[in-house]
């Protein structure tokens, strides 16, 4: 759908009397500088929409060069640097250009984006400026989100954002980054279900757009091979099927069948998680089918079990309600079933990462703790075991149901029922 310029002009006039409040209110010498990122009078149909939690760059608003230049144009023309440059300057200076007399670095974002979208073979829609928009849910510029002063309404500033997707309508809205979803959830009323393995990547279905988050780029160090491959080819998926809410199910045949994760089909999680609490020991058949599904067993790429978009994985409850029941909390002691590297991985943790915790927990059961240092399984976890794929499914069941009692007959000392 060809994008409205008019609504657009309308947009940044209206956003910008709501960012001109906000500095009013918080005063010029406490308010930071505030830009819209792309050029929105270049955009005709938006394919893709990327959005950050709020500019890493800026100054106060008193000591602001553009405030005494700003028009109700000023973000509908976008980041000023920018201004009165051609298409071609601009995605060079995008991507990084190197000739004789300048040294064009670019976008760390920008490239690595590229990076990541390629391996759907749609790297290029970051070069076509007519069909992809920067942006983020908080104008305001500081280092970082956390040192947005606490007078601004991030609320009411993110709002404007959601006023702009309305008019562009874009395929897909990809967000960078915890803080950034969760200021979307907050804004759009919607609630983003994890279809990754380690809870990387977030999917909703909004006003008719696939929204999708990730791992913001400034973490890119974590992003192996494997998972750019994930990222790129869930973006390219929902780039290629637009106006159309994609299931779980969906979800999981699609990874299954393009990056090798296999959605396992297993009796329902309520009856396992009983059997787990009353210490009843699991069958092979009851153990998700996990030793059966040898994921891309050659493969040296780390890679997980999962099923609906959930690592496998079982689960002690700590917390007690009033009624002297367990119950789930960030405390939860956890289970994990992972690949990497043609080995089984068998992790223990607790869903707060908390490290002194977990170090604790593994001491209790196998009285030493051996941190996880990998690219599948972060430092924060004990790793129980690991083992060749060519073990046995008895053999992993017989450690399976060991460590399950181990870990119950902690919990239950640790954090009885009175």
């Amino acid at each position: 759908m060809e994008a409205d310029q008019k609504k657009m002009k309308e947009w940044s006039k209206e956003a910008l009397a709501c960012y001109l409040d906000e500095v009013k209110e918080v005063g010029e010498k406490n308010a930071p500088s505030f830009y819209n990122q792309s050029d929105l009078s270049r955009v005709k149909e938006c394919d893709l929409m990327i959005i950050g939690i709020n500019p890493g760059m800026g100054c106060p608003y008193s000591d602001w060069s553009e405030k005494n230049n700003i028009t109700s144009d000023f973000l509908y023309y976008g980041n000023p640097c920018f201004k009165g440059k051609s298409n071609e300057v601009v995605i060079s200076e995008l991507f990084g250009k190197y000739d004789k007399d300048k040294n064009i670095r670019g976008w760390d974002l920008i490239k690595k984006m590229y990076s990541i979208l390629e391996k759907a073979g749609k790297g290029d829609v970051l070069k076509h400026l007519d069909k992809f928009v920067m942006s983020n849910m908080i104008f305001f510029g500081t280092l970082k989100e956390k040192f947005i002063p606490n007078g601004i309404n991030k609320i009411k500033c993110a709002k404007q954002t959601l006023n702009l997707i309305e008019i562009l309508k874009p395929k897909v809205i990809l967000l960078l980054g915890k803080e950034c979803r969760n200021l979307f959830n907050t804004v759009a009323e919607t609630k983003m279900a994890a279809i990754t393995p380690d809870n990387s990547v977030f999917y909703c279905f909004y006003n008719n757009c696939h929204v999708i988050s990730i791992y913001h780029t400034a973490y890119f160090r974590y992003y192996t091979n494997e998972n750019r491959n994930i990222v790129g080819k869930i973006i390219g998926n929902a780039l290629d099927n637009s106006l159309k809410k994609i299931s779980e199910e969906e979800w999981d045949s699609y990874l299954a069948e393009n990056v090798k994760i296999k959605a396992i089909d297993l009796n329902t999680k309520q009856t396992l998680k009983e059997k787990v609490e009353s210490g009843e020991k699991l069958k092979e058949t009851e153990l998700f089918k996990v030793f059966k599904a040898k994921i891309n067993p050659s493969s040296s790429d780390s890679c997980a079990l999962f099923y609906r978009g959930k690592l496998l994985n079982y689960e002690f409850y700590t917390k007690i309600n009033e009624s002297k029941k367990y119950v789930n909390s960030k405390d939860t002691i956890a289970i994990d079933f992972l690949i990497e590297g043609g080995e089984y991985i068998i992790r223990v943790g607790t869903r707060k990462n908390d490290p002194n915790k977990t170090r604790e927990i593994a001491l209790a059961i196998d009285g030493e703790f051996r941190p996880g240092n990998t690219d599948v399984t972060a430092s924060y976890w004990h790793v129980h075991a690991r083992n060749n794929l060519s073990t046995s499914n008895d053999e992993m069941v017989r450690i399976v149901n060991e460590l399950l009692s181990k870990v119950k007959a902690y919990r239950d000392k640790e954090y009885p029922l009175k």
